[in-house]
């Protein structure tokens, strides 16, 4: 079954789902965000390989990292990267930028290759692949 949650309730249950996909997923693919800025006519790109922010966050992860396809990044859902979605909660702001996952957005979860979460992190929105049970358990 495949169950959204929509602005609102996605803020609503956002601990409760976090809990579940932390809990039952083994690994999260993060997508790698870039955006320009324009101030006094002087155009600057940040996120990606050449903003050192984006390299000083990925060395934080990086004991985590599977692989990397196109602008997708998949980690090993350690212990360590639990504790900072858990500090950074599922839902982002695009600006500032999200202090624990720079250059990141869009986190998805797996299970053994299925998967079973989606955040659009800016929006916010959350689209969940659980069982009626599972749901149940979860209270939503």
């Amino acid at each position: 079954m495949r169950y959204s949650l929509y602005f609102e309730d996605a803020e609503k249950h956002e601990r409760v789902i976090r809990t579940f996909l932390l809990k039952h997923s083994t690994t999260i693919r993060l997508n790698e965000v870039t955006w320009t800025e324009y101030v006094f006519f002087k155009r600057k790109k940040y996120g990606g390989a050449a903003d050192p922010l984006f390299m000083e966050q990925f060395l934080k992860l990086h004991p985590s990292f599977i692989k990397k396809s196109g602008r997708h990044y998949f980690f090993h859902l350690s212990p360590q990267l639990k504790k900072m979605l858990n500090k950074a909660t599922l839902i982002w702001k695009v600006s500032p930028p999200n202090k624990h996952f720079y250059g990141f957005e869009d986190p998805t979860f797996f299970r053994n290759d299925a998967l079973i979460g989606h955040v659009i992190s800016h929006e916010p929105i959350i689209i969940l692949d659980a069982t009626p049970t599972e749901l149940k358990k979860m209270r939503i």
